[in-house]
């Protein structure tokens, strides 16, 4: 039996909002689908245990 590998991966930029000055990372509609993210979603931003990866998730609010 093999497995497969179904990993998408995306590209994107960090931007500068022009008013404040904060750094932004847009992400593709299809990203945030398959994600399960919505605008206004709280995000971490985490770092492994050995600092060479990160990753992006959904912080659990009481709202969902």
């Amino acid at each position: 039996m093999s497995e497969t590998n179904d990993t998408k991966i995306w590209t994107t930029h960090v931007e500068q909002d022009e008013q404040t000055g904060e750094l932004v990372l847009l992400f593709p509609p299809d990203l945030m689908e398959q994600a399960g993210w919505k605008e206004g979603d709280v995000l971490a931003w985490v770092v492994s245990d050995d600092g060479n990866s990160c990753y992006i998730r959904k912080l659990q609010t009481p709202e969902g």
